[in-house]
């Protein structure tokens, strides 16, 4: 399954990042909100999401 963690973290995305391609997934990685929308746009085929909450504004 191809998922995408967006996570202005770098080691968060990282830790999840690597657990998941261990278990067999191909992992994408957004550092912000933009940066994730547009990864998911050239990725149609994503089939997870996993999405910080919490990340900082940069209205």
């Amino acid at each position: 399954m191809k998922i995408i963690i967006i996570d202005d973290e770098k080691y968060i995305r990282r830790m999840i990042s690597d657990f998941l391609k261990n278990e067999g997934h191909e992992v994408i990685e957004g550092k912000d909100g933009f940066d994730g929308i547009e990864k998911i746009m050239q990725n149609p085929d994503i089939g997870l999401i996993l999405l910080d909450v919490r990340m900082p504004c940069l209205c």
